[in-house]
This record gives C-alpha cells, sequence and structure tokens, in this order.
C-alpha cells in the first residue's frame, strides 16, 4: 500500500506564547513546521539522505489524501471506526497502562500460576470470528456461516490470515499467533483443536460469540514464563478498569475528559489521519481497478511516449527458441511458425505437436537478454558455446535481435502497467492540489532541522 500510518515518537513541543510557525496549508488547514520536521526525521532514518524538498512533495500528498477523505467522509465507514478504535485503543494502552506495574503484575501471576499452567498443554493459535449476537435469527447464523466457509477455502487454498486482514478491512475479529492454554479455551474450541496438530485447521463452527475457523500454528506441552506473560497482559485487557497495571489517576482523568496532553492528543490526531490516508488509497486503487483499467491503446500511446525510458544497456533477442529432435522436425516447424504472427506461436506449436505426436520438439517463447540463454548467446549474437543434447541435437531460433529497447509496450508490459498506474495516480494527486488551494511558506522551510539533531 503506498500510504502508511506514521505516529510520532518523539517529543510533542510546548510552544510558550507564540504558535507554531505555518510551513503549509490545505484547503485552509495549517501544518505546522515542526510536524513536518519529525515527519522528515522518522523518513531519514528509513531512508538516509532523502532530500526536505522530496519528504515535502510526500507530505502534502499525504495531508491532500487525508483532507479527501474527510471531505468524502470515509470517517464515517463502520470499519474505519472500528479500525481507528483498535489503533487508538493501542496508544491509550500504552498511555495509560504502568509499565512497572505490568512488569510486577506478571511476574506475580507467574510465580501464582506456574506449577498449573506452565506445566500443561498450550496452543499457539491464528482465527477468524464473524461476531454474532446470542439473539441472531437462523438466517444471520446461515449466513456467517457461508460467510465463513468461503474464507476457510481462501485459506485453504494457500491464504493467510495476514492477508485475510487486510480483505476484510476490519469486518471481522482476526488475531495472528496468540498462545492459549487448552483449559482456559471455551469448550467449542477445545474440542475442536483436541486432535488437531500443527498447521491443521477447524471447519467453521458455531460459539455464544459467532463464527469461527481456527488454524493450530503449534502446540506445547509447557510453556515459558516470557509467552505466558504475553498470555496474562490480553486477559487484563479484557477486564477494563480492573486491570492490575492501569494508571487510575490518568485513566479518571480521560474518562471526565480532563486529560490534557499535547502528545497524547497528537498521536491520537496521527492515527486517525494516517489510517484515513490508508482508506483513501484503498479507495481509489479499487476505482481505478473498476473504471480506469488501461486498455492496450492506452498502455501502447504511454509507452510510444516515454519510449526512450525503456531503452536497454544490453541488446535483446525476441522470438523462439527451439530444441527438435531431427532435421525433419525442425524444417518442418520452422516453416509452419513463420506464417504465423510471433502472438499465435505457442498455439501453433501445441498444435502441431497434438497432429504429430511423435515429433519430439520444445520450445520457448519470450524476451532473451544477451547472457540470459546459452543458446540465443550463441545462434542470435554469436557468443558462448552451444549446450550439446542427444535427446534435441537439432536447435535453431527464430524472432529478431532489439538492439535499443523494445519496439512494443508488450515487451515491458509488467513496468509500463506499473508506470501508467503511477501515472495516473499523479494525475489524481494533480487534481486534488488543484481542487484544494496548497499555500507553501518556503521561508519557513528553511527552518526544518536538516541535521537530524533535537
Amino acid at each position: 500500500m503506498a500510504c502508511w500510518i506514521w505516529v510520532s515518537l518523539s517529543v510533542c513541543h510546548l510552544w510558550a506564547g507564540n504558535p507554531p510557525a505555518t510551513l503549509f496549508s490545505v484547503n485552509g488547514s495549517s501544518v505546522a513546521a515542526d510536524e513536518f520536521d519529525r515527519y522528515y526525521q522518522h523518513s531519514r532514518k528509513t531512508s538516509p539522505g532523502v532530500s526536505v524538498q522530496h519528504c515535502l512533495e510526500r507530505y502534502i500528498d499525504y495531508r491532500l489524501k487525508v483532507e479527501d477523505a474527510r471531505q468524502m467522509r470515509l470517517d464515517t465507514l463502520p470499519a474505519f471506526r472500528q479500525q481507528c478504535a483498535v489503533l487508538q485503543g493501542e496508544v491509550l494502552k500504552g498511555y495509560l497502562l504502568s509499565p512497572s506495574l505490568m512488569e510486577s503484575a506478571c511476574e506475580e501471576m507467574n510465580r501464582k500460576q506456574s506449577e498449573r499452567l506452565l506445566s500443561e498443554v498450550w496452543v499457539e493459535l491464528s482465527y477468524a470470528t464473524i461476531p454474532l449476537s446470542p439473539h441472531a435469527s437462523r438466517e444471520a447464523e446461515r449466513a456467517a456461516v457461508d460467510s465463513m466457509e468461503a474464507i476457510a477455502a481462501f485459506l485453504r487454498s494457500g491464504g493467510t490470515f495476514g492477508e485475510l486482514a487486510v480483505r476484510q478491512q476490519g469486518s471481522m475479529d482476526i488475531h495472528q499467533h496468540v498462545w492459549r492454554p487448552m483449559r482456559g479455551l471455551l469448550q467449542e474450541f477445545s474440542a475442536r483443536l483436541a486432535d488437531k496438530q500443527s498447521g491443521e485447521m477447524t471447519e467453521p463452527f458455531l460459539s455464544p460469540f459467532g463464527v469461527h475457523v481456527l488454524k493450530v500454528e503449534n502446540r506445547r506441552d509447557s510453556i515459558d514464563r516470557k509467552t505466558a506473560s504475553v498470555y496474562w497482559k490480553r486477559q487484563w485487557e479484557l477486564q477494563g478498569e480492573r486491570h492490575p497495571a492501569l494508571d487510575s489517576l490518568r485513566y479518571l482523568q480521560w474518562l471526565d475528559g480532563r486529560l490534557e496532553d499535547c502528545l497524547l492528543s497528537q498521536r491520537l490526531e496521527e492515527v486517525r489521519d494516517g489510517l484515513l490516508a490508508v482508506f483513501w488509497d484503498a479507495w481509489n486503487n479499487g476505482m481505478v481497478t473498476q473504471e480506469e483499467q488501461a486498455s492496450p491503446s492506452e498502455l501502447g500511446a504511454f509507452f510510444r511516449a516515454h519510449q526512450q525510458d525503456y531503452r536497454w544497456e544490453l541488446p535483446h533477442y525476441k522470438g523462439a527458441v527451439l530444441r527438435c529432435g531431427d532435421k525433419k522436425t525442425a524444417s518442418a516447424v520452422r516453416k509452419r511458425l513463420k506464417k504465423a504472427p510471433v502472438e499465435r506461436w505457442k498455439d501453433v506449436f501445441s498444435s502441431l505437436l497434438q497432429e504429430h505426436p511423435e515429433w519430439k520438439a520444445v520450445m520457448t517463447v519470450g524476451l532473451f537478454r544477451i547472457g540470459a540463454d546459452p543458446y540465443v548467446d550463441k545462434l542470435a549474437f554469436g557468443c558462448g558455446q552451444l549446450p550439446e543434447s542427444p535427446e534435441y541435437p537439432c536447435v535453431f531460433v527464430l524472432g529478431k535481435r532489439l538492439k535499443n529497447g523494445p519496439e512494443a509496450y508488450t515487451d515491458v508490459q509488467k513496468d509500463v502497467e506499473e508506470d501508467y498506474r503511477e501515472w495516473q495516480s499523479s494525475l489524481r494527486m494533480q487534481r486534488l492540489k488543484d481542487r484544494f488551494k496548497v499555500e507553501i511558506h518556503a521561508d519557513v522551510l528553511k527552518t526544518v532541522n536538516c541535521s537530524g539533531s533535537n
């Protein structure tokens, strides 16, 4: 995904008297220089040498996406609300829970429970749940089970729970690689896991909480204290205000709306804006797939307009390598292929072998860079040695050399399609810039901390 969720980890600057300087504005909304500076310093850690100007362009694009997403009311979508609540909850959890209290609570729990839990069977699970009300109708249950059966088929075909989480976008509960004691599981869960080994998955089933599918990632007859501590922490999160590591004062201030913390407010807003940008990307990528899919004529026109960008440093050969069992077969194949366009060579060759099952011949069609195929190197470019093959002694190539670059977009189709998508994306961003007024204060940009020091 082209966009990202970036949460600042730097210290929030408190301004005494004067507000932070505005670096640029989007649709009238100001973006402070220190906000961009934090983004720039973060970018330098992941991409050393990145320029201020390049980061500024990326950050403006990001703010444009956020503004357009707000205009589109993407923040009202149920999937957005759910994911935003989860992500902001993680930020709040880190703020409201005391690390020292958490450590001592885990030590105490491990001490109390070591004999009972550290020596029993534990399972590492990945699972998906479609939540259902205990009073759901039979029709709702059936629909949920049908949906989960489709999900199970996706997982059995090689799909992962991570891919599923991206596809579902918060429409179900998905957990990956979590350790649970068998004794602590719901009876509906433990009964279906009793005979499952690592890598095996259950069929969809119902419980009082919804419809589930489980996969056993691993099993152990005992567990280490570190993994058990992760389990305690997850269990405590379900207890809300009874969490043993909760900072009671901060929690009460937060409940009453009296919690004033610059860093916390900033991080919650950045999480929300970052998720808006992610939803904007997902929405627009879907629109491109459905409505703006490039036609062959459009790709061809794009390729011709940028043909110089696809020139090669090394020559290529466009055509086919054919290896045959005897000269008669080679002559017949060559004769038939010469009468057909390159696009149909594979079909023609397949038909020939069906007509003459006694023939021994293999063909490879494509674009061959010099040095990539020994047959092409010798027969088309006159270099190297021709491999010997008693089974296919007659070898020839059919096609032509391309010295400077591809002659059609199909020669470099994946590259052209990717570049075309990027071009379409740049057009969308330009339309946003035309729609939302962007004002940049160049004098303020000079104050961005290029050294990376605080």
